[in-house]
């Protein structure tokens, strides 16, 4: 006779294009999920996939979620789910009426970082978090330092606030036999550091080339591997690119760092 289950955890996809925190948050949880409900029979996982999402462990439930419908269809779907919880809620899309829910606010890039979007950002990120902080049960934060700012900011709904910082997924991911593969691919050198960082503007690629400049006037000549999306939303002509590109040129360290933009996980766990 089957274990009876007791309580239906939906885990909505946060995979999107442009975005690869969302992707692997997600992994995150649904992996750290299926090692700790292992002796919870009675708790069942089911997963929201997006369309383009990763695939799930073995354990979890998935749902196929369609890129592009009505939202009364998916209120329909998220119903027929009977889900209990579901959780994490960024947006204004999940039906956080159906059932108790878990809001996720990773950071407060636009109260705080002014100089990396407009007004009209702004005004939609702070009514999102405002929807956000009402709808919601709990709300999820990614670091100790977002969970001030939003006690700060949202000073009634502190009690609300829990904190889950990311995590490598490498204890979740089979590593490759031979992680040279990789460097021998892109024919990169033997030594070099690797920074595995969207290409957004308060990431600071940009202190890269000077740095490396600096190094080498001690004698030092060290090469780096730059991974990640190289395109930001709030950067349409793609400034924060185009100036490093220049400041390599500018400090002649352009053979000293190699730019691979956005790569499969598994490589860029070879190249760790």
């Amino acid at each position: 006779m089957g274990a009876i289950i007791a309580m239906r955890l939906g885990i909505l996809d946060q995979s999107v294009k442009g975005w690869t925190a969302g992707g692997s948050f997600t992994q995150s949880l649904l992996g750290g999920l299926d090692q700790a409900l292992v002796k919870r029979p009675d708790v069942r996982v089911v997963f929201l996939r997006n369309e383009n999402s990763h695939l799930a462990p073995g354990n979890v439930e998935v749902v196929q979620i369609p890129q592009k419908t009505k939202k009364g269809f998916i209120n329909k779907l998220f119903r027929q789910q009977n889900l209990d919880v579901l959780m994490p809620v960024r947006d204004y899309s999940a039906p956080t009426g159906i059932c108790p829910s878990v809001g996720w606010i990773p950071d407060f890039q636009h109260e705080y970082l002014h100089e990396f979007g407009d007004e009209a950002h702004r005004a939609f990120m702070r009514s999102l978090m405002r929807h956000l902080t009402e709808k919601c049960s709990l709300i999820l934060l990614s670091s100790k330092t977002s969970q001030k700012h939003y006690e700060a900011l949202f000073p009634k709904e502190k009690d609300k606030a829990r904190v889950a910082s990311f995590t490598s997924n490498l204890w979740a991911e089979p590593l490759s036999e031979n992680p040279l593969q990789t460097v021998e691919k892109y024919n990169l050198p033997s030594s070099f550091g690797l920074v595995a960082n969207q290409f957004w503007g308060h990431k600071n690629h940009k202190v890269l080339p000077e740095a490396l400049s600096l190094l080498k006037q001690r004698g030092i000549e060290l090469r780096l591997v730059l991974t990640g999306v190289p395109a930001d939303f709030r950067d349409p002509e793609n400034s924060t690119v185009s100036d490093l590109l220049q400041r390599c040129q500018r400090f002649n360290v352009h053979s000293q760092i190699h730019i691979l933009g956005k790569t499969p996980y598994s490589e860029m766990a070879n190249l760790s």
